[in-house]
């Protein structure tokens, strides 16, 4: 192999290298940032709502606290609206599935459950998602859900 293609090969090896450091160090970074959301729960998804609306703004301490004031009134309203809003959300979603699962076959059914169930474990209560605190059983242990336990 002459030099002309040993130095072709080394500029395509770093561009690759380099491209790889930069996919990974990305990963790294946006996952730490996103798990340091996520454990820092609500209170984390308010200051950073309030860093993100209030950034190069420059607003003294008194405005600073009025307006964390607002922010954290919105933030507890959405709460309320969420909780009153939530039991409907849930009948929606059975009736949803109980229709889905009347158009499906039993085999059908029986995989379309094991996806649903996989959701639930994968994406369940969170603070991004926390439900309510007498929600219902899931549709896969209500007898009437129409949906199939899977069993």
């Amino acid at each position: 192999m002459n030099s002309t293609w040993k130095a072709i090969l080394g500029v395509i090896a770093i561009f690759i290298f380099g491209w790889l450091a930069g996919v990974l160090s990305t990963s790294v970074f946006i996952s730490h940032r996103v798990l340091a959301l996520y454990r820092g729960g609500p209170a984390a998804v308010e200051q950073l709502l309030e860093r993100r609306l209030t950034r190069g703004v420059g607003l003294d301490a008194t405005q600073r606290q009025q307006i964390h004031g607002y922010v954290m009134e919105n933030v507890n309203q959405r709460l309320q609206l969420q909780k009153q809003i939530q039991p409907q959300i849930q009948a929606l979603n059975r009736q949803t599935l109980k229709e889905i699962n009347a158009v499906l076959r039993p085999e059908q059914a029986e995989k379309f459950q094991a996806n649903l169930d996989y959701f639930r474990m994968h994406a369940g209560r969170s603070f991004f998602n926390p439900g309510t605190d007498d929600a219902p059983a899931s549709p896969s242990s209500n007898p009437d859900s129409g949906v199939p336990s899977g069993k």
